[in-house]
């Protein structure tokens, strides 16, 4: 199984190479909604940027390596195909930012570009080269954007040998909180109906399972004094982990999906709890904070997707 934390890299029209960020993509998507008046999708474009996120991980490439503007152009497509064409034309538009040109006769200079971008064999690249030149004066252009050859490039690249970036929006039954409750244990269903342990409702955009659990509240509930110690608080976070590990496996039970669904946990407060309860000063707060929610994830019986506080 590939790496789940392996880094992805975007090279970028002028060559240069990124680190892919899933929250800049958010940010860019959600930029993209609030223009065409969908202030409201936020957690829309969340959810699209996780789903890219994951179907580059799961791609073919052995180098987690994608141009700009293949990805932009995949994300595209994602944007048309959920039904969002306006959102999808601001996305590509706010993209394009390069206004260098490139003469499309001149091939050493073409191919200066796409080498940079294009990893085959030299038979293979000089077609590309070829095919690219021919198409974009075939077309009438007589010099153009790296980024639109670079789009061309890959085209070819794609017709001669890669298959292109695809999302396919799976079918997974709906799944809700008043279907979890009679499943639970009697302590984790009290917790749940607490709201001190929640989950998400699946959505088809990007289906997995999403925890949330409130540590202040949980606090409450145990009844805790400031100032604890970790001796004290982490047995409760271990168990408060196998909880979230029994919906986990009850939703997986019920589903009954061929393949599991990732699995997403959020701590919101647990900065602030560790500030309260462990009386840190601000500086002192991550290592406790890494420390407690590393307590909590190794007792859930999947490799988390993302862990977020």
């Amino acid at each position: 199984m590939r790496n789940r934390n392996a880094d992805i890299t975007v090279i970028e029209p002028d060559g240069s190479r990124e680190l892919f960020h899933m929250e800049e993509l958010q940010s860019r998507l959600f930029g993209a909604f609030v223009a065409v008046g969908r202030g409201d999708c936020a957690s829309l474009a969340e959810d699209i940027a996780l789903a890219v996120e994951r179907a580059l991980r799961d791609s073919e490439r052995p180098n987690l390596t994608f141009g700009r503007g293949e990805l932009d152009a995949a994300v595209v497509r994602f944007l048309e195909n959920a039904g969002y064409p306006q959102a999808a034309q601001v996305y590509m538009r706010r993209g394009v930012s390069s206004v260098i040109t490139i003469d499309t006769a001149a091939k050493a200079e073409l191919a200066l570009l796409l080498r940079r971008h294009l990893s085959c064999s030299d038979i293979r690249f000089n077609r590309i080269v070829d095919a690219v030149s021919q198409a974009a004066q075939k077309a009438g252009i007589t010099a153009a954007t790296p980024t639109l050859l670079l789009e061309l490039g890959r085209h070819f690249e794609r017709e001669y040998r890669e298959e292109p970036i695809e999302f396919v929006l799976p079918d997974v039954p709906a799944f809700d909180r008043e279907m979890l409750l009679p499943l639970l244990s009697e302590k984790t269903a009290h917790l749940v109906e607490r709201g001190i342990l929640r989950v998400a409702g699946i959505h088809t955009l990007f289906p997995s399972m999403r925890f949330y659990c409130l540590l202040n509240d949980f606090a409450a509930e145990k009844k805790y004094l400031p100032p604890v110690t970790e001796l004290e608080v982490v047995p409760d976070l271990r168990e408060l982990g196998r909880q979230i590990d029994e919906m986990r496996r009850v939703i997986e039970r019920a589903l009954n999906l061929p393949d599991p669904l990732p699995c997403l946990l959020t701590l919101p407060d647990l900065p602030e709890f560790v500030e309260e309860y462990f009386e840190q000063q601000r500086i002192g707060v991550a290592p406790v904070a890494s420390e407690l929610a590393e307590a909590i994830a190794s007792e859930i019986g999947c490799t988390l997707y993302k862990l977020s506080y």
